[in-house]
């Protein structure tokens, strides 16, 4: 039905009524409120301090081992002596520990980048998603007093004969389609203020605020063949570094590790259960250093597979990554399409299709009024 059709195409004094007594809060105050309670943001917040914390984890050398030991079994030399022995990787595996380290903390940097992005996203949908219900109630309102006035010029019209009570009928069933479409939007916007209010975890209650030029507009269209500032593929990325830095650690598994020992001859005066006679004199004391290195034998194979696994992990980094590319350009091109054929119907009803539905509004009720044309 034409009429009904010019109605609901009509939008004019819809964003200059307000629907909703929560408070009211703009798209940048929206997400700048988001990003500051979000708990998922948070979290990410507190997972890149954790990965900072484990840097410091790169230099992790093995307990110290100090013993104790005296044994009467070689007579009366004085054996009572005290230990010290010390094990450590070769050198150049700690600054590969911390390489690797360092890595895991920007991959985390990357993870929380998205996290936020992702946020921002969902924020802008959600605020959006809330104008366009607070928009149709309104929208539905205005249709309620329009199809009210012609439900009870069609209940004059059939009271008086000049039409059928088919037409009264078809009026009351579009009035009732419009209760409907009414209590759908409330709904929805029911479901739209919860998922706000989830994003930007505030224990006030946040409705869109309603401005005159709600319309969103795309300020700049991003070069689809360059997504280097991306947290999507900057992440990819440093995966990939993040394997070859754990590639450098596995190649370093060769290397010796080396140990240090000391000992030192005591003297216990008490401790002397078989009653030798351990005196000592300015000459008898005795200490001594000991160096030892650890070079693997047996684990070579292991290491070996280890290290292939490392640069299999690197080539499907590698993979990943021109996935990613392929993936966010395909999305680009087709986000920016389906942009350009909203951005074309918004075009038509700015210029000629909203002008249109106002003339068609007018001399439709008036001809309606007049009885020069019918409901259906």
């Amino acid at each position: 039905m034409v009429l009904i059709s010019t109605i609901i195409a009509y939008p004019e004094q819809v964003s200059g009524q307000s629907i909703n007594t929560a408070r009211k809060i703009g798209l940048k105050e929206a997400v700048e409120l988001a990003l500051k309670n979000n708990p998922g943001l948070k979290q990410a917040d507190l997972k890149v301090l954790q990965r900072a914390e484990l840097e410091k984890t790169a230099f992790d050398p093995s307990k110290l081992n100090i013993s104790l030991a005296q044994s009467p079994l070689e007579g009366a030399s004085p054996d009572n002596n005290l230990g010290v022995e010390q094990t450590f990787s070769f050198p150049t595996i700690y600054a590969k520990q911390a390489a690797l380290l360092k890595e895991q903390t920007d991959l985390e940097k990357n993870q929380r980048n998205i996290t936020s992005n992702e946020l921002v996203k969902n924020v802008r949908i959600a605020f959006s998603n809330l104008l366009f219900a607070n928009q149709s109630l309104v929208l539905w309102q205005i249709q309620d007093s329009v199809l009210n006035e012609f439900l009870r010029i069609a209940d004059l019209r059939y009271k008086t004969g000049e039409s059928s009570k088919t037409e009264f009928l078809s009026a009351s069933n579009r009035y009732r389609q419009l209760q409907l479409l009414k209590q759908q939007s409330e709904a929805y916007k029911a479901v739209a203020l919860q998922e706000m209010n989830k994003l930007l975890n505030s224990t006030i209650a946040y409705d869109v605020a309603e401005e005159k030029g709600y319309k969103m507009e795309l300020d700049k269209l991003a070069d689809s063949t360059n997504f280097s500032q991306n947290p999507l593929l900057a992440f990819a990325a440093q995966q990939i570094r993040l394997n070859e830095a754990n590639v450098n650690l596995q190649n370093a598994g060769f290397l010796p590790d080396l140990n240090i020992g000391y000992q030192h001859q005591l003297i216990f005066s008490g401790w002397n259960p078989e009653n030798i006679d351990k005196s000592h004199g300015k000459n008898t004391r005795i200490a001594g250093l000991s160096l030892g290195v650890a070079i693997p034998m047996f684990n070579i194979r292991a290491q070996k597979a280890k290290i292939r696994a490392a640069k299999l992990a690197v080539e499907a980094a590698e993979f990943d990554y021109e996935q990613t590319i392929v993936n966010m350009k395909t999305s680009y091109l087709q986000q920016l399409s389906y942009y350009q054929q909203l951005n074309s119907s918004l075009k038509f009803y700015e210029t000629i299709g909203l002008k249109e539905a106002d003339e068609l509004l007018s001399s439709s009720t008036l001809g309606y009024q007049k009885g020069e044309i019918d409901y259906v």
